[in-house]
């Protein structure tokens, strides 16, 4: 009898063994899983502040061709400019992007009020607000030397935080 009692012990530790190493399998595969979700959530966000960057680098491109000091105006900063800002700020808060992508923001303002303040009405007929800024040429090239260097500040910071999240990681 005691015999089938230990076979039966041995039985129900094995039995309870296996289950254990059964949750824990399960429990690992499933913290993975949501690593993995959470990672190609953050590069998906990341993907995104990138697309952002160049909707303002073609709203910039864009304000150029106003021709009017009403035509200019009317050209908002691109929403994804503060989408940008947010982005980074909620989900990249411990890193470099929050700083960067507000100082880019920034500097589109600049940008937009240089513009504004650059009409002449002295200018030939059909000349474009870019026209007219780059009669200005010290301010111009600030301005563009300071979006430059901040949008590849941004990219440094996209690809420093994309490493984190790589798939095979």
């Amino acid at each position: 009898m005691s015999s089938h009692l230990l076979d039966t012990a041995i039985g129900g530790a094995i039995a309870i063994a296996g289950t254990v190493v059964a949750q824990w399998f399960g429990l690992f595969s499933s913290k993975v899983e949501r690593q993995h979700k959470h990672a190609a959530l953050q590069r998906e966000r990341l993907e995104r502040i990138s697309d952002c960057v160049g909707e303002c680098v073609e709203w910039a491109q864009q304000s150029m061709t106003a021709k009017t000091v009403s035509e200019l105006r009317d050209m908002h900063l691109p929403p994804g400019a503060r989408r940008m800002v947010m982005l980074a700020r909620i989900h990249f808060a411990g890193s470099a992007l929050p700083q960067v992508t507000a100082d880019y923001m920034n500097s589109l303002v600049r940008y937009h009020v240089l513009a504004l303040t650059s009409f002449r009405r002295d200018a030939p007929p059909g000349a474009t607000i870019g026209q007219m800024m780059y009669l200005e040429p010290q301010k111009m090239e600030q301005i563009d030397a300071e979006q430059l260097s901040l949008r590849n500040m941004i990219d440094d910071a996209i690809a420093k935080e994309a490493s984190k999240y790589e798939p095979s990681a």
